[in-house]
């Protein structure tokens, strides 16, 4: 398909967790033993099946697809600010478009640091039973203490607020054009349950605005998060999609069974297909 006439930019840039980057193992890898998506043999694969690709094709522009599964929005938004500095310097902010698909908010980076390895280590709250290092018992123990005592909406989504305002801020005044979307949400009553499933959580933005409204007197206050919501609320109305990714593969099209399928850790992952609907749904919307 040709370029649309009314396309005002000539490279999409994508950010996000796996859902914008894939979950996706090459047939092949995978007969040799390889089961980690990330694994540098499995990108170009990975990337080719991701809604990113979809759009670009059906839109005629070029794609740059930095997503990373497994990412943070704490990632997500290093990243992107990172990156957009680096395009800047040989593009112009006229022919960038940034599509950044968020993450479930709970997810938390730390940067570790020893004598001998160093980087971030993500924290995957609803995902607890999956972290072990032997060789660090300390790092392990850490672990563990946030997942028992810090795993609480008032951390995660004061942390998802203040991560969206500075993103926001930082690509207007840099005058880029930008979107973004909720991929999905791992609320904490869900995760808890025996057999979680993606299509069981509430919709993001409907939970925060609940939290907002039911705190009791003061609690708000002493988060200090009381004076955030109506700011919250004017970057949900001016600067995200309509749907998020798994509320349209889940209520807009009614497929589920199609559209998802599961990982080791009972987290639902869009199929194929559910890539290429969300990639044809991205599409419309810059016809």
């Amino acid at each position: 398909m040709g370029k649309s006439r009314s396309l005002s930019f000539k490279t999409l840039y994508t950010n996000g967790d796996s859902w914008t980057a894939g979950h996706f193992i090459q047939p092949k890898l995978e007969k040799e033993g390889i089961r980690d998506c990330n694994n540098p043999a499995n990108k170009k694969y990975r990337l080719k099946y991701a809604w990113p690709a979809y759009t670009a094709s059906r839109i005629g522009c070029n794609v740059i697809n930095n997503a990373h599964p497994g990412a943070s929005n704490d990632h997500i938004v290093r990243s992107t600010i990172n990156d957009i500095e680096e395009l800047l310097l040989t593009t112009p902010a006229k022919d960038l478009y940034v599509l950044v698909g968020f993450s479930s908010p709970e997810r938390k980076d730390f940067y570790y640091k020893n004598k001998e390895v160093h980087g971030w280590d993500t924290y995957y709250p609803v995902e607890y039973r999956h972290w072990t290092d032997k060789t660090d018992s300390f790092r392990q123990d850490m672990y563990k203490s946030y997942v028992t005592r810090y795993w609480n909406k008032e951390e995660y989504f004061t942390r998802h607020i203040l991560n969206l305002i500075t993103l926001s801020n930082y690509l207007r005044s840099k005058r880029v054009k930008y979107k973004f979307f909720d991929a999905f949400y791992e609320s904490k009553a869900v995760a808890l349950e025996a057999k979680p499933a993606i299509y069981k959580n509430p919709i993001l933005k409907d939970s925060i605005n609940r939290w907002f409204d039911e705190e009791e007197t003061g609690t708000l206050k002493h988060v200090g998060v009381n004076n955030m919501k109506d700011i919250y609320n004017k970057i949900l109305k001016r600067d995200f999609l309509k749907y998020s990714f798994a509320e349209y593969l889940i209520d807009g099209l009614n497929l589920r069974d199609k559209m998802f399928k599961r990982s080791n850790y009972l987290v639902n992952h869009p199929t194929k297909l559910g890539h290429q609907e969300w990639g044809e749904y991205i599409a419309n919307l810059y016809r």
